[in-house]
């Protein structure tokens, strides 16, 4: 069985107007898919580092991923405009942090995105990486502090 190759774009940092933008292209140069990560606190002080090492201890990121000039949109938002603007390009969280979620309104934003999209829409979820930015946005939403693993599973 042979698989058919998938390219996808991976944005970050960029402001969702060039979001936008860069999706018509995508998609009109032949691109699969959008994904967008999510960020929704900049601690400037953090030193976690991002998990991303591959087997042989490769780092893909050398430096901090996040600097004070980096633009942190909302992805819901920003794909959605992605898919109204495009016909084919899938659209897609990579990741969303849904320990940071209710899940309802993550339900209702994926089900909403989907249907903007004609199904075109990939609901990529994680825990998180930033501990810094997992507690500072606790702490701003109230919300009762319960280990990130833990509250995915019971999120999903």
């Amino acid at each position: 069985m042979t698989r058919e190759r998938s390219v996808g774009i991976s944005v970050y940092g960029r402001t969702a107007k060039d979001i936008r933008e860069l999706s018509i292209a995508a998609d009109e140069a032949g691109f699969d898919a959008l994904w967008l990560g999510e960020h929704i606190v900049l601690p400037l002080d953090y030193r976690t580092e991002h998990p991303m090492i591959d087997e042989s201890g490769y780092k893909h990121i050398a430096g901090p991923l996040l600097t004070t000039e980096t633009e942190l949109v909302d992805p819901w938002t920003s794909l959605g405009a992605a898919a109204g603007a495009t016909t084919r390009l899938r659209v897609a969280t990579g990741v969303t942090v849904l320990s940071l979620r209710h899940p309802l309104f993550t339900a209702s934003a994926a089900a909403t995105l989907n249907e903007i999209s004609n199904g075109r829409f990939l609901l990529g979820v994680g825990v998180g990486w930033l501990r810094e930015e997992l507690r500072r946005s606790e702490a701003r939403l109230k919300v009762a502090t319960v280990e990130p693993s833990r509250r995915l599973r019971s999120s999903v």
